[in-house]
């Protein structure tokens, strides 16, 4: 790649690529965001790839995750949660047709503020 184009790719962005799932962490809303927790006792999956980006999501109501595995408690409450256009999860779903597990493959992206983002 010559310089002039690896420059601009730099400064515009462009430094998407594959990766894999290599953590899938369940934390409460007030340890991810603190004060700005809208429901601090909410679960959250911080999903993190191999390439160092990341996604964080709301946990869907009527799911858990334990020993390395998504379960349905509630499929109602699952289904209307997941199927909620603001849901990442259900946009995760819908992308890579797979529960964010690991050894997933994905896409990841450089997100407007410089962050490597899982895409969804």
């Amino acid at each position: 790649m010559d310089e002039e184009k690896e420059i601009k790719e730099l400064l515009e962005g462009g430094g998407e690529e594959r990766s894999k799932i290599v953590g899938v962490d369940i934390k409460r809303a007030q340890e991810v965001y603190g004060e700005k927790a809208k429901d601090p006792e909410r679960s959250v999956a911080v999903i993190t790839a191999e390439n160092g980006a990341n996604l964080t999501m709301g946990v869907p109501k009527g799911m858990s995750y334990n020993d390395g595995a998504w379960s349905i408690e509630s499929k109602l409450k699952a289904m209307r949660s997941i199927q909620n256009k603001l849901s990442n999860f259900g946009a995760f779903l819908r992308k890579y047709g797979h529960y964010p597990n690991v050894g997933v493959g994905v896409e990841t992206g450089i997100d407007d503020s410089g962050f490597a983002r899982i895409v969804i």
